[in-house]
């Protein structure tokens, strides 16, 4: 496996906020009246229901924008997860999408669809300039972007006990940053665990596996080991005997 394509993030996820082409408002709901009442121009804002950390999130960095400033309120809206699909559905064949919404993926189909409107019009070009690339590259349709990168999330990263770093004589302080030092570090840690203990763990269950090596899976072959469509496999690449062979190293390690 070559050491580069490993070492690289293998995989982000992009929560891009996109601007909805329909027009806005919650179906059977109005603006808030407040914010007309004001003069202000509103924007609603859905998302999902999350975790508490992420729904205070929103709702303190909303709450800090409308105070900031007396041009625009924004309106925060979460939606339950398991009603999001039905409630998404229903706002656009009534045409009252949100302004703005997150949303989990690249921005390819609803682009196709029509669901999105391109940001390149809407924002200074310096804001889509700082982009990285490879958000750039999640969220660009045909040359457009048609969304903002919110976060970009990791699935694979390297946690060490610093307690059995020191037991087995290595520098805490010091995590390997290569794959061959990984493999040196479980060697040394090894006679210091008890047995039946691991120096390195993956995900357990193959759920969590596949999840967390989907970005290494598309990454050495270029695409998915299954179509598209997802109506067959596509897993006889030859490039996945490569990241095969590299797991397998990793466990006999």
């Amino acid at each position: 496996m070559k050491r580069r394509t490993l070492l690289t993030a293998t995989a982000a996820s992009a929560a891009a906020a996109s601007l909805a082409a329909c027009g806005s408002g919650t179906p059977g709901e109005s603006k808030d009246d407040a914010a007309e009442a004001d003069g202000r121009t509103p924007i609603e804002f859905w998302h999902r229901t999350f975790t508490p950390f992420e729904n205070e999130w929103y709702a303190g960095i909303v709450s800090s924008y409308n105070d900031a400033q007396e041009k625009f309120f924004v309106k925060d809206v979460e939606v339950p997860a398991d009603a999001w699909d039905q409630r998404v559905k229903s706002a656009q064949a009534a045409g009252t999408m949100p302004d703005v919404y997150t949303d989990p993926s690249t921005m390819d189909e609803g682009a196709r669809l029509g669901q999105f409107l391109a940001l390149d019009d809407l924002l200074d070009a310096e804001q889509l300039e700082n982009l990285t690339d490879q958000a750039k590259e999640l969220v660009t349709v045909d040359g457009k972007v048609y969304g903002y990168p919110l976060l970009l999330e990791p699935q694979s990263a390297l946690f060490w006990n610093k307690d059995m770093f020191e037991a087995a004589g290595l520098d805490p302080e010091k995590p390997p940053t290569s794959w061959d030092e990984l493999y040196a570090t479980c060697e040394k840690l090894l006679p210091t665990l008890p047995d039946g203990a691991f120096a390195l763990t993956t995900a357990g269950d193959q759920d969590t596996f596949a999840w967390a090596t989907v970005g290494q899976q598309f990454q050495v072959a270029g695409h998915f080991p299954i179509t598209d469509d997802w109506s067959e496999a596509d897993a006889e690449d030859a490039q996945y005997e490569e990241l095969l062979g590299f797991y397998k190293t990793l466990r006999e390690k």
